[in-house]
């Protein structure tokens, strides 16, 4: 167990202290936005801890003697700038004056007219709204030593706000009216944002808020062609043409979502969405959510806002009769812009923003929608930054956010993000780099550090977006930070496919306390999450609590929810003495890659295997495992599809069910042992966790592990409060029956509605032309070798989610003598469990090894399977119709496994391991009100 550099954790502030501490803060704040806000009870904690964090560092500040500039709201640009108003001289009144003073200073200190001093602009308490962002490029550098600093005269009094003030009208019915301020034109088909009293208001919705409609079975022909539920088309029918035309369509996939606007008139049983979707629908399984927003006859619910015209229209929410309302509409989708106007002569430096709080960026939907490809990467921040060097943002607060908070974006290095608050974001909190190659000839961004931020709150308007994203650069270090309550991934460092010319590197990820992550909006996320090679990348000493996805997209949630999630060729990596407990689908995962090194971690209480490879590369080892400790609930603790040489166990200590069987190390070999002593207890604050059955200091290097990690925040233990993964269960889809539509679909492709292994092979599956009795039929083609790494491949399954009633799973079968095609279903179990199993080869049917009857080999058979649910002992039926349409059945056939009883997947495999064809003309699964 390594310890080394591992910070001390600091003693924790009584509570006495903390609301001592938090009412003086409360007297500097300024008090009519804030105090009517209502945030939950994780956020307000958070916010409260921060301020006095906030607070204490303020007070151990040393300013330098300094040039100083001062603004205030009462001030005026025809003044000075010095602090106190009077004899016609006092503050400025805006920030731009504030900045050409300052480079009037800043020249003269550099002609040697000027003492050598840093140069502060000192903004007085108030709210400062910006009517434009502010810019700032290589005129308002500082230089080493003597920055130019931004800063507020006390901790927590000075806003700077892209939003405007709404003027109130009326309040009738439960509704308040407010009118928009002169001069401000808003074109609300982009699906604007409103704040009222501090919280984010609801753009009016259907179905609302926690609610979905479902995408139905998807027309092949059309790719941005949406089948929707009779509900759903009940009501968008009665919608007038100015609605739709203002309308938003909210699609989720499995990690991502997107907006669309519509294409097309009244819809029947469909949308056309403008634009298609990335991915076909369904394509992630049979429960995928969407929403409409942005339509004046969806303001039905409390606190939802519609706005039209010159006016915007509130329901107000529950005792807020009361209170006076205070509604923002941001209109500045950036704050903040530095950037060198000559990036290859000059650059923006030592230029620093310290204890100003952010507030209120907008993000507006394009004309032509948005399509996620992976954490909103494609969006902007409001404050953003280019060609920059030894740039500081400390004690900030970015709050109400319409999209990112803050960007290092191209070309910035050394600068440093400390101590900051990030809350309430409509994507991420903090990106780093870029998401494309940037250009050979280019500095590339990083040597940066991200140290002690609070993040809390993400995705509010794109839930794909990451806390913090690091993208194609090296040599970074994000430390001590804490990520929650996010909808996607913690963490995601690295952004490049595959293999080739890494593009990211060397980068820490340390001692960082991540908590409520994903929490069950998505799928396919980490706590931690790497995506490419990225030689040197060190992920080490954090701590990560409950990463959980939205579990109906398919039958392993999408992929699902993991601690540490290293995909697509994350190689050349270093992940020791972490800390997981609480995931879906386990403590690590590697999804392809070559030498990655996992040691001296805890992986413990995941629902699945505890230590995942997916995928592996045959020419380098893809990981090898050292000393790590698995606390499993599940009796197989190790999902691995190579041996040795690929994945190699060392000295791993495993404690697992008194229900393992005796092979639950199989895939350990000699590098694991068992000790079922070693428990593990975990609370509900994210660092209460108790481990038993350890050597003391075993024991005690974990403790320093948990104290380490994240900022040094007083109360940590109370105010890190981590959710059960039963808090938070987004509605699944209704009962939808699949029907895999083959005679229409092209020659070539695979048709939505199945998910098709390999992934990366269209040949294997694929809908072709074969002749037949009654002339040429298109089917789906199951094209096997002894080229496929697995037996079991190719394969197809449909994903479900059924526990009662009966079901039948219809499909039309033609097969050579040299195929075995297998039909099973199975439950979501770790491992899983079948019930109806049925195996053709060599002309028999097989169920359980024993032949029952026997086909022609070369024609159409139709196979029909019913079985019912949620009966651990029931059994099943066959019937099987030949081409002359004789029909044998066969009742009472039990399940593969006793005990099963649920429906998640429903599985057509190819398992001949040599040249062999099996075609499928139809497949149609029902559920019991079909029958």
């Amino acid at each position: 167990m390594q310890t080394s550099g591992l910070m001390r954790f600091c003693g924790f502030v009584r509570v006495t202290l903390l609301v001592a501490w938090l009412a003086t803060v409360a007297a500097e704040t300024l008090a009519r936005e804030t105090a009517v806000e209502s945030t939950s009870d994780t956020v307000d904690d958070l916010m409260h801890a921060f301020e006095v964090i906030r607070a204490q560092h303020w007070s151990k500040e040393r300013w330098l003697s300094s040039h100083d500039i001062f603004v205030s709201p009462q001030g005026s640009d025809a003044w000075s700038g010095r602090r106190e108003a009077g004899g016609g001289d006092g503050p400025l009144l805006t920030l731009p004056a504030a900045q050409r003073r300052a480079r009037e200073i800043t020249r003269s200190i550099d002609a040697g007219e000027q003492p050598e001093k840093p140069v502060h602009v000192i903004l007085l308490p108030g709210t400062y709204r910006l009517s434009q962002p502010l810019v700032f490029d290589e005129r308002d550098s500082g230089r080493p030593g003597r920055p130019v600093v931004y800063r507020a005269d006390k901790p927590g009094t000075v806003k700077l706000s892209g939003g405007v003030e709404l003027p109130w009208e009326r309040t009738t019915d439960g509704t308040a009216t407010f009118s928009l301020p002169r001069g401000v034109s808003i074109d609300w088909k982009a699906g604007w944002q409103l704040f009222v009293n501090g919280r984010r208001a609801t753009l009016a919705r259907m179905p609302n808020a926690g609610q979905y409609w479902f995408v139905q079975l998807p027309d092949p022909a059309r790719r941005d062609h949406m089948r929707i539920d009779p509900e759903a088309e009940r009501w968008l029918s009665k919608l007038s043409p100015g609605d739709r035309a203002e309308l938003i369509v909210n699609l989720y996939q499995a990690w991502t979502t997107s907006r669309h606007h519509l294409a097309s008139g009244p819809p029947s049983d469909s949308l056309t969405l403008d634009p298609a979707p990335r991915w076909p629908f369904l394509n992630f399984g049979r429960s995928q959510r969407y929403f409409v927003e942005n339509v004046a006859t969806a303001l039905d619910a409390p606190g939802e806002w519609y706005g039209i015209d010159n006016t915007v229209h509130y329901r107000l929410r529950p005792g807020e009769e009361r209170l006076p309302l205070i509604a923002i509409l941001p209109v500045l989708p950036q704050l903040v812009s530095i950037a060198s106007t000559r990036p290859d002569r000059a650059l923006v430096q030592d230029l620093e923003f310290r204890s100003l709080d952010f507030e209120h960026s907008v993000y507006i939907t394009p004309t032509t929608g948005f399509v996620d490809n992976q954490a909103a990467s494609a969006t902007g921040a409001a404050i953003e930054t280019d060609g920059a060097r030894r740039i500081v943002f400390d004690l900030c607060t970015f709050r109400r956010m319409g999209s990112h908070g803050i960007w290092l974006r191209r070309n910035v290095r050394q600068s440093s993000l400390s101590n900051n608050l990030f809350a309430d974001l409509g994507a991420g909190a903090i990106r780093l780099g870029v998401s494309s190659h940037p250009e050979r000839n280019e500095p590339i961004t990083g040597h940066n550090r991200v140290k002690s931020n609070i993040i809390t709150g993400t995705g509010a308007v794109l839930p794909g977006a990451a806390g913090i994203w690091l993208g194609q650069t090296w040599d970074n270090e994000v430390l001590k930070n804490l990520v929650a309550n996010t909808t996607y991934t913690g963490i995601s460092v690295g952004w490049k496919w595959g293999f080739g010319d890494p593009l990211s590197g060397r980068n820490t990820i340390a001692n960082n306390l991540l908590y409520n992550i994903g929490q069950s909006e998505l799928a396919d996320l980490g706590g931690i999450y790497t995506l490419g090679e990225s030689p040197g990348t060190v992920i080490r000493g954090n701590v990560v609590r409950e990463v959980r996805s939205y579990a109906e997209f398919g039958p392993d949630g999408g992929k699902g929810a993991t601690g540490i999630y290293q995909d697509e060729g994350s190689s050349d990596t270093l992940v020791e003495s972490n800390l997981v407990i609480g995931t879906d689908s386990g403590g690590y995962q590697l999804h392809f890659g070559r030498n990655n090194t996992v040691r001296n971690n805890l992986f413990a209480m995941g629902d699945k295997a505890e230590f995942r490879v997916l995928k592996v590369k045959a020419d380098a080892p893809s990981v090898i495992a050292t000393g790590n400790l698995l606390i499993s609930r599940s009796d197989k603790p190790f999902f691995a599809l190579a041996a040795a040489p690929q994945v190699q166990f060392k000295d791993n200590v495993v404690s697992a069910p008194a229900a393992a069987k005796p092979d639950t190390l199989a895939r350990c070999d000699d590098g694991c042992r068992l000790d079922p002593t070693i428990t593990v207890k975990s609370g509900r604050s994210a660092k209460d966790i108790q481990l038993a059955g350890l050597s003391d200091a075993v024991a005690h290097g974990w403790q320093t592990v948990l104290n380490e990690a994240g900022p040094d925040l007083p109360q940590m233990q109370r105010v890190a409060s981590v959710r059960p993964p039963s808090a938070r269960q987004p509605p699944v889809a209704p009962t939808l029956p699949v029907h895999i539509e083959i005679a229409s679909a092209p020659i070539g492709t695979q048709p939505p509605g199945l998910i098709y292994r390999p992934m990366d092979d269209p040949q294997a599956i694929r809908i072709e032309q074969r002749e037949g009795s009654l002339g040429p039929t298109k089917c789906l083609s199951f094209n096997d070798s002894a080229g496929f790494k697995n037996r079991f491949e190719p394969f197809a399954f449909a994903p479900l989610g059924q526990t009662h009633g009966r079901w039948s799973a219809r499909f039309r079968l033609w097969v050579d003598n040299r195929s075995e095609f297998i039909h099973e279903w199975r439950d979501a179990a770790t491992p899983f469990m079948a019930g109806p199993s049925l195996l053709v080869a060599q002309g028999q049917v097989r169920v359980h090894g024993k032949s029952i009857t026997t086909i022609e080999s070369g024609t159409w058979n139709q196979f029909t399977v019913s079985a019912s649910l949620g009966d651990p002992t029931a059994n099943w039926t066959l019937e099987i119709e030949d081409s002359t349409g004789e029909t044998q059945r066969f009742e009472g056939l039990q399940p593969r496994h006793a005990g099963w009883s649920e429906l998640r997947w429903v599985g057509f495999v190819s398992n001949a391991a040599e040249r062999a064809t099996a075609c499928i003309g139809s497949i149609d699964i029902s559920g019991p009100e079909r029958l």
